[in-house]
């Protein structure tokens, strides 16, 4: 069960944002064996599904020419399943921290011949280099352990032409 808000805002043609946030919770009726270890203890949360999250988007044309992107989200804890290898000597259910991961970018656009679009951008993805501290290692680590933003701070760069 759960609720999920969204909402969008056009504060000039020059600047807008939209924004959500889901609040849910998802649980088993009655609790799950999720391990092939008897001793560990059945879940009634499920797996990966975090209670709380949320995004926004802006958008700002700065000039005529010059455009920039602000995208964020946030995701609150979850349970994810760590399997008996290098971490753990038993299977865990372990709680996981929040998570918050923005980035922007800035694109520049020239108008060539007067048909042709040539777009240079620039941009930060994960700012605040948002990431799991509790990775596994070695040839017994749980490859399947793995939560949280996909990509560690990333400067880029890009071009685009369009007609």
């Amino acid at each position: 069960m759960g609720v999920n808000i969204e909402a969008k805002a056009f504060f000039s043609s020059h600047f807008d944002m939209q924004g959500g946030i889901t609040l849910q919770s998802s649980r088993y009726k009655k609790a799950e064996q999720w391990s092939d270890n008897p001793d560990v203890p059945a879940e009634k949360k499920m797996f990966r599904t975090p209670d709380i999250y949320g995004y926004l988007t802006a958008n700002w044309e700065i000039t005529h020419h010059l455009s920039a992107t602000l995208n964020a989200t946030g995701t609150g804890p979850m349970t994810v399943q760590h399997m008996e290898g290098s971490g753990t000597d038993v299977d865990l259910a372990v709680r996981t921290q929040s998570f918050f991961d923005a980035s922007i970018k800035l694109t520049y656009n020239f108008r060539l011949f007067n048909r042709v679009n040539l777009d240079l951008s620039a941009g930060v993805s994960n700012i605040f280099n948002s990431y799991q501290n509790d990775f596994d290692l070695g040839p017994t680590r749980d490859s399947g352990y793995i939560y949280g933003p996909a990509l560690p701070r990333c400067i880029n760069a890009g071009v685009s032409i369009s007609l």
